[in-house]
């Protein structure tokens, strides 16, 4: 696991871990599993109320029910601080690359290159024939990125210049600076 110094404002330097993949990984999952839990009880409650046809006929709930999917990670990160569901449980955060909150314009910019970064839609088109096998390379473009570059980020993270960091701190007492008072 990586370390990054940061300084503040105050001339002080500050050390955040980089959050490591395995938890970037894990965090994504659970947020998908979130993602796939909406989806299928939203889609019974609907098909329980409107009947099984419900998206041809009602364009708008259609429209309606996939929104909170779209906006999740965006919506999340800026309500919960930089943390979607996932994160938060695994204890990462995303921070600017001077440690401090990122602005919406930069929680927006990381949204949208998110589908750039691991675009997994294109897996299934090659899977369906409707692309060439050799596209399936364009899937690890943010994986290359995140290997590559020097504090682990991603497309989307190098542009809107952000970090994740793991904000579980591994110090423990022995670590801070004791100073005993004479009486």
């Amino acid at each position: 696991m990586g370390i990054v110094k940061l300084n503040t404002g105050f001339n002080i330097e500050v050390d955040f871990n980089i959050a490591p993949f395995h938890k970037r990984l894990f965090a994504w999952c659970l947020d998908i599993f979130i993602l796939i839990a909406y989806i299928m009880i939203i889609g019974k409650l609907l098909n329980g109320f409107l009947g099984d046809g419900w998206d041809a006929d009602f364009g708008w709930i259609s429209v309606l029910y996939w929104i909170p999917v779209l906006l999740y990670t965006l919506v999340c990160e800026v309500m919960l601080n930089g943390q979607t569901i996932g994160k938060k449980v695994l204890h990462i955060k995303v921070i600017t690359i001077d440690g401090g909150q990122p602005s919406i314009s930069q929680y927006l910019l990381r949204w949208m290159f998110k589908t750039i970064d691991f675009p997994y839609w294109l897996l299934f088109a090659v899977i369906q024939g409707n692309w060439p096998w050799y596209t399936i390379f364009f899937v690890f473009g943010g994986l290359v990125c995140f290997i590559y570059s020097a504090k682990s980020q991603r497309i989307g993270d190098l542009l809107a210049g952000t970090m994740v960091i793991d904000t579980r701190t591994q110090s423990s007492w022995q670590d801070t600076a004791f100073i005993a008072v004479e009486n």
